[in-house]
């Protein structure tokens, strides 16, 4: 029984479940909630350890990251911004390989 609750009597009296169902759920913070993050990359949910920076994130998926252009959540990074972040909770990246030819 969840006793959350006290009356003026001093009696308690349960809250029930369904209104737990209303509060809206929280992204995790830096110092608490899963150990993992989710994120989205070119459409694709992928699970992350928190702290996880965006060139770890690169290297895992087999990706240079000198070869490769960002995009985070809607705004594009220079190479110099891409070295300094940490991914976060919902964070939605675009990433296009640079090839070149001729």
């Amino acid at each position: 029984m969840n006793l959350s609750g006290r009356i003026l009597t001093g009696r308690w009296f349960p809250q029930p479940p369904y209104l737990l169902d209303l509060l809206p759920a929280a992204a995790p913070s830096q110092n608490m909630g899963p150990p993992t993050i989710l994120i989205r990359a070119n459409g694709e949910k992928h699970t992350v350890r928190r702290g996880t920076s965006l060139p770890e994130f690169l290297e895992s998926s087999d990706l240079e990251p000198d070869r490769v252009v960002i995009e985070r959540n809607g705004i594009a990074l220079t190479p110099r911004e891409a070295r300094k972040v940490v991914l976060e909770h919902g964070d939605c990246l675009e990433i296009v390989r640079i090839v070149a030819g001729g």
